[in-house]
């Protein structure tokens, strides 16, 4: 799947605003990196990050490590008690990985999942007819199945 000009400058605003998010990390010579988001922050970070899991949800495939992933962030104990920075980094960081792997057409468009679960739909009731000794009804399931259709005008199945 390759990403189509709304999509990808919604993900190319979205990176920015991480990226916005992450120059307010403070550091302090003593203790380093700051671990909390500044709590005047936590607002503008719940919204980054509910948009981010949003897009993430609908661009990848249920089950895939983005997703996984996400829920993984997103369910922390430790986004119940504020914002690390760790989790706004991860979250930027499958965020900028996602737009890469788009942009390389290794996501699989939902459209191609849908068109899929269908058929597994028709040779699954063409089965259970079979099974049943309703060899007709079977017969005519298979035949109106979207892959046999397109063999028959010449595409391939």
């Amino acid at each position: 799947m390759t990403l189509d000009t709304e999509v990808a400058a919604r993900i190319d605003g979205l990176i920015d605003r991480g990226q916005h998010l992450l120059s307010h990390r403070g550091f302090q010579v003593k203790y380093g990196s700051a671990y909390w988001v500044d709590t005047s922050l936590i607002p503008e970070v719940q919204a980054w990050v509910a948009s981010t899991a949003n897009i993430i949800s609908h661009l990848a495939i249920p089950g895939s490590y983005f997703v996984q992933e996400t829920d993984r962030i997103t369910s922390s104990d430790e986004l119940q008690k504020g914002a690390p920075w760790s989790a706004i980094q991860k979250m930027q960081g499958l965020l900028t990985s996602l737009k890469d792997e788009a942009a390389h057409g290794l996501l699989k468009k939902i459209e191609y999942v849908v068109v899929a679960t269908a058929f597994d739909s028709f040779l699954d009731h063409a089965d259970d007819f079979h099974r049943g000794n309703k060899a007709r009804e079977a017969g005519v399931l298979a035949f109106r199945s979207p892959c046999s259709q397109r063999a028959m005008l010449g595409g391939s199945p």
